[in-house]
């Protein structure tokens, strides 16, 4: 018996402090997975909210039916987000049991009908390609539906740019900005350095400067050039930062360069409210390099070629420009003119002709759904 009681005690004391641990670890697992539960919820819930307003702005862009079926879905999706937003932060049990109940109801019902009127009202131009927005557009389309642009109407400059269209349409030439958030001089910007040495004066918990961060941004330029011989073909363009703020416009130059494009600003042009590209000027093609390049993406100035090495059929230029702070209003254009077969050709006569560029723009502005 005394044996028993020597042996027995501890071995019971051991499973009790067993089952006293585990029961602990389980409560804070079951508390950290509702916290997690609950945040991805507020999370989700925001998401859908700000979804359903894109969707209400899409359709307000579009007009007519299919128009209208977007603002209703994109209405009852905010809806639908709210209501699971206040369940998430514990509103919702506020209100009692019944409300909150019909609430809920609605809530998941909301969500069900926006998706029926989306599967029913799918427009088709959404999927349709760049030659088929074009022949939308020209003189005998339909014209519609206007978020796709605006119709060529009939007179000369029109058709003109009608012409180009189809060529960059054609050919698949393109020329987008993009925007990075890995900046490494953007503290150099007017803008920027006004704020913080604003911000000094201010006694605050929130840090300014990481909203400040946020907004400051790198710029790309990214190109795709088709039929492109380093040797004949050409290109240049601009690319112009407009600051509202100071109604200012800074333009840089753009040139083909060898080894990569050639940025220069324009005469009488601000030089800190877009801070251009400092050395290196290469462009920067592995991932180790980037940091000490001041670069935060990949870059090309090469022709384009698929993961086997197999080429694609145009030079890809993918290249960081510079950096600038890009808050609420600010807008970027980038226009590029381009000649496959060079400025100059010979013509039936063997003379030099000169020979009209392909034009390629596009336009990045801040706003608050951007």
């Amino acid at each position: 018996m005394v044996f028993l009681n020597n042996t027995l005690a501890p071995i019971f004391r051991g499973i009790l402090d067993a089952s006293r641990t585990l029961r602990m670890f389980s409560n804070g697992v079951l508390k950290t997975s509702v916290a997690v539960s609950g945040v991805f919820g507020i999370v989700t819930s925001v998401i859908t909210v700000i979804e359903g307003g894109m969707l209400m702005m899409k359709g307000w862009s579009k007009g007519g039916k299919v128009g209208t079926a977007y603002m209703i879905a994109g209405g009852l999706q905010m809806f639908s987000g709210f209501i699971t937003l206040m369940q998430s932060v514990g509103l919702l049990s506020l209100l009692g049991g019944p409300i909150a109940g019909v609430l809920f109801v609605l809530g998941v019902v909301a969500t069900f009908v926006s998706m029926i009127i989306l599967s029913i009202f799918k427009d088709e131009s959404d999927d349709w390609n760049s030659m088929q927005i074009w022949f939308n557009y020209c003189l005998f389309g339909l014209k519609k539906p206007t978020d796709k642009g605006k119709a060529y109407s009939s007179s000369f400059d029109s058709m003109a740019m009608a012409i180009n269209d189809y060529m960059v349409a054609r050919s698949g030439v393109y020329a987008v900005i993009q925007l990075g958030n890995s900046t490494f001089y953007s503290d150099k910007t007017r803008t920027r350095k006004n704020i913080i040495e604003a911000s000094t004066k201010i006694v605050t918990t929130f840090p300014i400067s990481t909203a400040v961060d946020s907004a400051s941004k790198e710029v790309y330029m990214s190109l795709g050039l088709p039929n492109y011989n380093e040797f004949i073909s050409d290109y240049e363009g601009m690319l112009r930062f407009y600051d509202p703020k100071s109604n200012e416009v800074a333009t840089v130059k753009i040139s083909k360069g060898v080894e990569y494009p050639i940025l220069e600003f324009v005469d009488n042009s601000p030089t800190d409210i877009l801070v251009k590209r400092p050395e290196p000027l290469k462009p920067v093609t592995r991932e180790k390099d980037l940091r000490k390049s001041k670069v935060g993406r990949v870059e090309s100035y090469k022709d384009a070629a698929d993961k086997d090495g197999k080429k694609l059929g145009y030079f890809k230029i993918y290249y960081k420009t510079g950096e600038c702070y890009f808050p609420v209003d600010n807008e970027i254009y980038l226009q590029v003119l381009y000649w496959p077969k060079g400025k100059m050709i010979k013509n039936n006569q063997n003379k030099s002709v000169e020979t009209h560029p392909i034009v390629i723009h596009d336009t990045v502005k801040s706003e608050i759904f951007s």
